[in-house]
């Protein structure tokens, strides 16, 4: 079952140049971008709705027993992106993940690979069909999902115009560059 996501919002890293904070509408202080975030790093502010289709998980086939349920889902990005990326809660208790028949390996050192014992998948090279994922999680009551789907660079509206063109010359986007994520949740 999917569920709606969150409204649109910018986020910039708490490094942010003045100009770029003053083209749109700030928080004060930095905070988390996500659930599953490190630190509190990154300024929000609100953002347009962009429109574009969120990305689906849809359950190919789900099987329990022995107290664990052994999911087959598939990741599609319904606008193209191609990037794709699935967020597994920590209490969905996972015991083994595979990508496209791939075993992934679990966090090294006994510890989740992101803060609050989330786990992550992601797909860099996402097929337009998209990609199966195998999990075999802890059976229990439907838990919330997260999933994103990425593309590069800011989307075609006045607002990223505003942004971009606030953006110092001596400035420039870090890590992965200017990235537009759509995402949502599903009750799996």
């Amino acid at each position: 079952m999917s569920i709606p996501a969150a409204p649109a919002s910018w986020a910039a890293a708490a490094s942010i140049p003045a100009a770029v904070r003053r083209a749109a509408p700030f928080g004060q202080r930095p905070e988390p971008a996500f659930p599953w975030s490190a630190s509190a790093g990154v300024f929000v502010a609100p953002a347009p709705a962009l429109g574009a289709p969120g990305p689906e998980l849809a359950v190919v086939a789900d099987a329990s027993a022995g107290g664990q349920r052994h999911l087959r889902l598939r990741l599609r990005s319904r606008r193209g992106a191609p990037v794709g990326i699935v967020l597994i809660p920590p209490e969905a208790g996972v015991t083994s993940l595979a990508v496209a028949g791939h075993a992934v390996p679990p966090p090294s050192g006994g510890r989740s690979a992101l803060p609050g014992g989330w786990r992550g998948v992601t797909v860099l090279t996402l097929p337009r069909e998209g990609v199966e994922i195998d999990a075999v999680v802890a059976a229990g009551p439907p838990r919330i999902w997260r999933v994103l789907d990425r593309t590069y660079g800011l989307p075609a509206l006045p607002a990223a115009a505003a942004l971009l063109g606030a953006r110092p010359a001596a400035a420039s986007p870090g890590q992965d560059g200017d990235v537009t994520l759509v995402g949502g949740k599903v009750a799996l």
